[in-house]
């Protein structure tokens, strides 16, 4: 493709209503086919369009008065924009500001705009409707029921394909369409846009505007498809960095919250274990603490008893006439006593041993089998 050797700031839309000598009758013909009407002097088109607002590069918008009541704004893209209501808003916004001076604004006297219409001419390559609407209210934060301000942009697509009824009654309109179409087709031979001015201008498609500036046509070509892929691969990098930043922040997010998880898991696991390590370390040394203290405490008291009981004379007595009557009841005796006082005895070691009553009474009722309510008056 041939190399751009100058800047253009108007695309070849924008040259053909606005900037060429011919614009004013383009610009006529263009709203006589919005409108219906039949005008046939092109003075009552008074040219508005303001510069450098809101675009450094590219002046893609035409903006126009008719008879002074109409003010037409207009804008072709080759991408739809949803922030077009915005855009427009804030063109209109200047100008107004342009047409009513600063002392009319203060009178008391209604001052007459005015009426506004604002349109997108569309011929990008993605597919859209032959025509639709953006509204500036669906940028709006709060949905109320109503609003104090609305702008309302109609969205035309202006692609032959879709065969939009404008393009029949625009015959300018119609072959600049046509001139895109053939542009694309050479897009991407050598020298495409030369052949794309020589096909058309046979084939009578802008062929007065194209035999006036056909160089130039080629340089504002040129330079609307350099925007293009700049904005293309602008858009193309920022989907990227956008993409490589969610995955980084999905990523870390995980990543903290695995960690969280599994130490929450490992954390539990570990008290687990410990607290069943211990229950059974304190369990066995309690059981042998209380088997030898027992044993002595018994032992000892047994040997009190049968000494105090059991007498020379008795001892010789008993063994001979009530041997086996007296030994089961001293034994049950013995038990029965040697069975409170060891419960007694290991309450009192479990509370030294700073375990609750709960597990005290538990563990007492276990090894004694006895009910938990009869371990509580030992507690």
């Amino acid at each position: 493709m041939e190399k751009n050797n100058r800047n253009y700031k108007d695309s070849v839309f924008t040259d053909l209503f606005y900037s060429d000598v011919n614009a004013r009758n383009n610009l006529l013909s263009l709203y006589n086919a919005l409108y219906g009407t039949f005008y046939t002097d092109p003075e009552i088109i008074q040219k508005l369009r303001l510069e450098d607002i809101l675009f450094k590069n590219f002046k893609n918008d035409i903006a126009f008065l008719v008879g002074n009541r109409h003010f037409i704004l207009g804008e072709h893209q080759s991408t739809l924009n949803p922030n077009m209501p915005l855009r427009f808003l804030m063109y209109i916004g200047r100008e107004y500001e342009s047409l009513i001076t600063a002392e009319e604004r203060y009178r008391k006297k209604l001052i007459y705009v005015p009426t506004p219409q604002f349109i997108t001419f569309y011929n990008g390559e993605d597919d859209a409707p032959a025509e639709t609407s953006m509204k500036l209210s669906d940028a709006y934060i709060q949905k109320d029921s109503r609003f104090s301000l609305e702008l309302d942009v109609r969205v035309i697509n202006i692609n032959t394909a879709k065969m939009h009824p404008l393009l029949e009654q625009c015959n300018v309109l119609k072959e600049y369409s046509l001139f895109i179409d053939t542009a694309r087709k050479y897009k991407n031979e050598p020298d495409g846009l030369k052949k794309t001015v020589i096909e058309c201008t046979n084939q009578g498609i802008l062929t007065d505007y194209l035999n006036r500036k056909g160089k130039e046509v080629i340089n504002m070509l040129l330079a609307e498809y350099d925007y293009e892929m700049d904005m293309r691969v602008q858009r193309e990098e920022a989907k990227e960095e956008l993409r490589e930043e969610v995955i980084k922040e999905v990523h870390g997010q995980l990543f903290e919250k695995i960690q969280e998880q599994v130490r929450e898991e490992v954390l539990n696991k570990l008290r687990q274990e410990v607290r069943t390590e211990v229950q059974d370390e304190v369990r066995d040394k309690l059981r042998q603490e209380v088997r030898s203290e027992v044993q002595d405490e018994v032992r000892d008291k047994l040997r009190e008893e049968v000494r105090g009981e059991v007498q020379d004379e008795v001892r010789d007595k008993l063994r001979e006439e009530m041997r086996g009557e007296v030994q089961d009841e001293v034994r049950d005796k013995l038990r029965e006593e040697m069975r409170g006082e060891n419960i007694k005895i290991a309450v009192d070691l479990l509370k030294n041993a700073g375990l609750t009553e709960n597990t005290i009474k538990k563990q007492i009722a276990e090894k004694y089998a006895i009910p938990e309510k009869e371990v509580e008056r030992y507690l």
